[in-house]
């Protein structure tokens, strides 16, 4: 073993004890044995051992954060083409960049009395964003502002999901 430069004795049994110690890691982690009932359930379930009643979407704090304070935002950098009313075809259409963002989501809500008096949690959990290509049944366009304005809509979810809080460490307080 080498440690500072200086060759130095090898501890006795250190060998064997790392030895055991790779084998054990090797067979915990690379030789799943799964029965044939639990494999007919991962194989149905997608590669899931568990399944919830519910999906999950993230509600992002700190993107709303930084929205607000008028701070860079991160987010999806999304390309789109432009929509024209003249016949013009799809390939030859212009390309439109504009940032997808959860917090353009909330602020720039359609104004419906479904929508003018709910929390940012609520709306993750209720409301969707779907973009045009998609059929859905109640289509309600987000309001002037929002970046992907021409080409998302804003539906109720069929199911609600859970939100999962995100934020950065010591941000809240």
């Amino acid at each position: 073993m080498i440690l500072s430069g200086e060759i130095e004795k090898i501890p006795n049994g250190f060998p064997e004890g790392i030895s055991r110690l790779f084998c054990g890691l090797n067979a915990a982690t690379s030789r799943d044995v799964v029965s044939a009932p639990m494999a007919h359930l991962l194989i149905c379930r997608g590669g899931k051992r568990f399944e919830y009643s519910h999906d999950f979407a993230p509600l992002l704090i700190n993107q709303m954060d930084d929205t607000l304070a008028d701070r860079p935002v991160r987010g999806i950098l999304r390309k789109s083409k432009k929509s024209t009313t003249e016949k013009v075809p799809w390939k030859d259409r212009e390309d439109v960049m504009w940032l997808d963002s959860l917090s353009n989501d909330y602020l720039y809500r359609p104004e419906t009395n479904d929508l003018n008096l709910i929390s940012m949690y609520e709306f993750t959990m209720n409301w969707e964003k779907s973009f045009y290509s998609h059929n859905g049944s109640d289509k309600y366009s987000f309001l002037q502002g929002h970046p992907g304005r021409l080409f998302t809509y804003c539906s109720k979810r069929e199911h609600a999901i859970i939100p999962r809080v995100s934020y950065a460490k010591m941000s809240l307080c």
